[in-house]
């Protein structure tokens, strides 16, 4: 089981480690041109001892058990969670201040006024 934290930036994943090296096999990407980097050159002739397999890890290891990731990505970690059939705890997270507010209820002035620039802006 799955089970999320929130904080203001992240979203802290827990779970078993094999649920979650699965979900950092989902997150993980090469990021464009990785191929120039020399880190990534070093690492194909040193066949894989020695500098960057060219991967990035949205999902951060905290230790066997945790991880982080941006809070943005906190909707697709429940998707690839759910899709893997992972059960997902969402008992803890954050509740969202406006979840009842509709598009009508935000003015249309809502910054109204006369509002002028200074010379630093």
């Amino acid at each position: 089981m799955i089970t999320l934290y929130e904080n203001a930036t992240h979203v802290i994943v827990t779970g078993k480690p094999g649920e979650l090296d699965v979900l950092d096999e989902t997150f993980r990407f090469r990021p464009a041109g990785y191929f120039f980097a020399l880190s990534y050159q070093r690492h194909k002739t040193s066949k894989g001892e020695e500098g960057w397999d060219g991967f990035l890890h949205p999902l951060q290891r905290i230790n066997s058990t945790s991880a982080k990731i941006l809070r943005g990505r906190k909707e697709q970690v429940i998707r690839y969670a759910e899709l893997e059939g992972f059960k997902v705890d969402l008992s803890h997270l954050l509740e969202y201040p406006f979840a009842d507010a509709e598009i009508d209820d935000v003015l249309p002035d809502c910054v109204a006024g006369d509002h002028q620039l200074d010379m630093n802006q």
